[in-house]
């Protein structure tokens, strides 16, 4: 009897130890000693079948054991013998720590049978159930916490180590805990494997889906693409790569690393897959030197040699070695060698109009195109022209970055998303009613909207990132810079316009004055003297507001801001992190202090912008012979300007509101105030 006990012990039922079926009549499957043994006592019986308990259960850790070896080599040769197609990593860990148990155990079997053939221990259950009884308690325990393991096959990645975790931290006895802590090392190493992969060489070895670092399924993340003589094809600067490549799966972070931790391990990946593949300007062999790799490999591999606990405050202190010269030769990439702040400057001598020589001769370039409406079939063909005499005539001929700027038109572009307004802007007066019933309506979270001034509204421009400066000027960046341009386009042409319109009344003045003291044009001198005060008087007016609101987005928002984000940059050429924050930051701020996400304001400076547009109109439209205006002209001069009254008068209210007193627009927003209210005209209005 004593052969078949042990060889039950060792998982192989006979017809002493027999194999009981589960059923809701004997309960779950087990091992137990035949009933067919009448010489046995109930307490030897009860003894063997404790004893045999212990075979029972080697047999299913066995049996897990081989089925997930079979399932890591099928996997190797791109089979799997689930119905799902899946593996794990994990579980095969898991699988290698519970197959030193059962070794430790095999042996412990076979030193007992070599005891009983020796006579050194006696053939009784209670002598055998001793010598065993180191294991009593571990195997059956780990078969009923592997159990869920070992009938589902998605308990696996980050969801096995939390199930572990919890089981160890309710095991109670020592050995049992023990022996569930050793498991999850084992498990905690193919972690350290996956994490030395992607922050030393920039793969992601996660065939099953187990790491927190996911690679998004066509987003990016596959290296670069075809270099092209033009720099608006083919380069998408390193975007897709960075931004949309790869990502933090929150569930499958594992017990201990929290979000910070996977934000930072995704980091250091993306930096070393940039850092090792070079392009653009840089393409060539590795930047990242080996010293770097070689001090990584060996941080992480001495804290995968550690058995104990998972220490957490041990491996973020791994993870920030790592981190910290990695980051460092990303932020001298971008900054230093890939020349962040010369690009930033052209952003800002492009985009937000800080080249004003070149605007001013693209305006004269492109006048008799502006004053028609756009032909969207030809339109961007039309303006490329003159924006590339404006470059050849201006100081940008001398600037390399230049050539990275082309101009654009979207007819799909109206401002905010309001109705076509056509080749001339003409007031609306529903959508001036709206604006002026308007006070401080809820903008600070609100999408930005760009007031409408006429159908050239979709002028954009294009900007080619190089390579690696898609990391900090994506696609979604150059849209904010476009919105910007967009405002400042628009309120550059309502100006200008402006301007023209008094040019046009006092070259007509005077030519009106001099046929008067000829003595030529005496009929009609009152009407048409009057009429000329009008147009001057509302003009100035609206150029006045007009002329502060564009210095104030200039030169009190623009120039201030970008000085503060240059200097923050400057001041650390080395962090990539404190780059990007400065960047976002001088976005966010010109945004918000352009007021561009308060719909009030926005809606307020399109109706004025309106309404400079008709008065042109009017002017145009003015007789070239010196006759007095018609009666309808001079009741829609009046009537723009006090339009524009309730307008200006409306918008000052709002802006001396206490909402935005303590608003981040309010730094710069006092020196706008005292420029439209010097005299305390709109005060006294409002």
């Amino acid at each position: 009897m004593v052969p078949e006990v042990l060889l039950a012990l060792l998982g192989v039922p006979g017809e002493v130890i027999v194999l009981v079926p589960g059923s809701e009549l004997h309960g779950p499957e087990r091992f137990r000693v035949s009933p067919d043994l009448p010489f046995l006592e109930p307490p030897e019986r009860a003894s063997l079948d404790r004893l045999v308990s212990l075979g029972y259960a080697f047999r299913c850790l066995e049996r897990f054991v081989a089925d997930e070896g079979e399932s890591g080599v099928l996997a190797a040769v791109g089979g799997s013998s689930r119905s799902d197609g899946g593996g794990s990593l994990y579980r095969r860990a898991l699988a290698a720590g519970v197959g030193e148990v059962l070794s430790s155990y095999e042996a412990a079997v076979l030193r007992l049978e070599q005891d009983v053939l020796r006579g050194a221990t006696p053939a009784l259950p209670a002598a055998l159930e001793s010598a065993l009884s180191s294991f009593a308690l571990v195997l059956p325990s780990l078969r009923a916490v592997l159990r869920p393991v070992m009938e589902s096959d998605d308990l696996r990645g980050a969801a096995l180590l939390h199930h572990l975790h919890a089981a160890a931290l309710a095991a109670g006895a020592p050995q049992l805990e023990s022996a569930l802590r050793a498991l999850r090392s084992r498990c905690y190493r193919a972690l350290y494997q996956q994490l030395l992969a992607w922050t030393v060489h920039g793969a992601l070895v996660d065939p099953f889906g187990e790491f927190w670092v996911r690679r998004v399924d066509g987003g990016g993340g596959d290296g670069g693409v075809g270099a092209s003589d033009d720099p608006f094809d083919g380069d998408d600067g390193g975007e897709d790569e960075w931004h949309r490549g790869f990502l933090v799966s929150l569930e499958n972070l594992p017990p201990g690393i929290e979000l910070p931790a996977a934000e930072a391990t995704l980091f250091i990946g993306r930096a070393v897959r940039v850092l090792s593949s070079p392009r653009g300007a840089f393409a060539g062999k590795s930047l990242l030197p080996a010293e770097v790799a070689a001090a990584a490999t060996a941080s992480l591999r001495a804290l995968a040699k550690n058995d104990g606990e998972f220490d957490r405050a041990s491996f973020e202190l791994v993870l920030e070695t790592i981190r910290a010269p990695i980051a460092a030769r990303l932020g001298r990439l971008v900054v230093a060698n890939a020349r962040l702040l010369d690009h930033l400057g052209a952003l800002r001598a492009y985009f937000l109009l800080g080249r004003g020589d070149f605007f001013q001769t693209f305006f004269e370039e492109a006048a008799g195109l502006l004053r028609a409406p756009p032909r969207s079939s030809t339109a961007e063909a039309d303006m490329a022209a003159p924006f590339a005499q404006a470059a050849l005539k201006s100081s940008a001929v001398n600037d390399p970055l230049a050539s990275r700027f082309r101009l654009r038109f979207n007819p799909a572009e109206r401002g905010g998303g309001d109705d076509d307004v056509g080749a001339s802007a003409h007031f609306q007066p529903r959508r001036a009613a709206a604006a002026a019933a308007a006070t401080t309506t809820s903008g600070g979270g609100a999408t930005a909207r760009v007031p409408s001034f006429d159908g050239w509204d979709g002028l954009e421009l294009d900007y080619a990132v190089p390579w690696p400066l898609g990391l900090i000027l994506t696609k979604n960046t150059i849209a904010r810079y476009n919105k910007l341009f967009q405002y400042l386009l628009r309120l550059k042409r309502a100006q200008l316009a402006l301007d023209d319109a008094w040019c046009r009344v006092q070259a007509d003045h005077v030519f009106y004055g001099e046929g008067v003291r000829g003595g030529s044009r005496g009929r009609g001198r009152g009407e048409r003297g009057g009429a000329f005060e009008a147009c001057q008087r509302v003009r100035h007016d609206i150029a006045f507001l007009v002329n502060n609101w564009t210095t104030y987005l200039q030169v009190d928002v623009i120039e201030s801001q970008f000085r503060r984000a240059a200097t923050r940059i400057a001041e650390a050429p080395d962090d990539f992190a404190e780059a990007q924050r400065a960047h976002r930051s001088f976005l966010a701020a010109c945004t918000a202090q352009s007021f561009l996400d308060l719909e009030s304001v926005s809606a307020i400076i399109e109706n004025i912008m309106q309404l400079a547009g008709a008065l042109c109109a009017e002017v145009k439209g003015l007789p070239p012979d010196g006759s007095p205006p018609s009666p309808e002209t001079m009741v829609e001069v009046d009537s723009i300007g006090a339009k524009f009254a309730r307008q200006a008068t409306g918008l000052y209210t709002i802006l001396r509101s206490n909402r935005l007193a303590n608003d981040p627009k309010a730094p710069y927003l006092r020196l706008l105030l005292l420029r439209l209210n010097y005299n305390d005209f709109f005060f006294s209005a409002a």
